[in-house]
């Protein structure tokens, strides 16, 4: 069975089993930039035919060596690479079994060693159910209706978990609330309680500011910036046209 043209290296001497995994299993997929961002802002997206039981800690380890996945399938200018994990909710059938030794597009050797799940042309799946990343060696889970900081230290949501709220709550990767953002007040028409702000980060990126924040300070619409370890409005800027 082949997944989009790629042939998977099996390790020698071991067991590939054909079944079907049942609702409820979970599997871990390794994806691009490209398609971690599509997810986030709730766009089409396409998982692939490719992934692992096991937990993704790291590129350098756990992609690269344990998972053996060379440049040539992922290549590193497509980075950073994220962990989705996906939720079996019908029967999908797949090959499983241990990824085998693999040499990199540089010569280099990949050792493998860890599970490999070949799924049938790709996964269908629809939906997020989490996010996980790993600060400072260790690993963290949240639901999806936030996202992580852009250093990993904690993870942002909107106040009261939907996608918009009248402040932004800024948590550490332990999950202890790091600070509270509430609509800024810009000027003397700023009505900051009958504002608003959206989950971040916005794929709009004028007046330089990357990162940012769509919101409205209840007079009109701004991409705010903020420093996200002390809450400080650091920049904003209106846009073109109304959010």
């Amino acid at each position: 069975m082949r997944a989009r043209g790629w042939e998977p290296g099996w390790s020698s001497a071991t067991p590939v089993l054909n079944l079907d995994l049942q609702p409820g299993s979970y599997v871990n997929v390794v994806v691009d930039q490209k398609t971690a961002q599509a997810i986030k802002d709730g766009l089409p997206y396409t998982l692939g035919g490719w992934a692992t039981f096991d937990d993704v800690d790291s590129v350098a380890v756990s992609m690269r060596q344990r998972m053996a996945i060379s440049g040539g399938f992922k290549d590193p200018k497509d980075g950073p690479f994220y962990v989705v994990r996906v939720e079996i909710i019908k029967p999908v059938q797949a090959n499983i079994g241990f990824v085998g030794p693999q040499t990199d597009r540089g010569g280099g050797l990949l050792r493998g060693g860890g599970s490999q799940v070949q799924l049938d042309d790709s996964t269908g799946a629809t939906h997020v159910v989490a996010i996980r990343w790993t600060y400072e060696g260790q690993v963290y889970e949240v639901p999806p209706v936030l996202n992580v900081l852009p250093n990993l230290s904690g993870y942002v949501h909107c106040e009261g978990g939907g996608p918009l709220g009248k402040a932004l709550i800024v948590m550490n990767s332990d999950n202890t609330q790091r600070l509270r953002i509430p609509v800024p007040c810009i000027d003397e028409r700023s009505k900051p309680e009958k504002g608003y702000m959206v989950l971040p980060p916005s794929s709009a990126s004028f007046g330089g500011i990357r990162w940012g924040v769509e919101g409205n300070d209840g007079h009109t619409d701004y991409l705010f910036k903020f420093d996200w370890s002390t809450g400080a409005l650091l920049q904003w800027a209106k846009p073109d046209r109304n959010w």
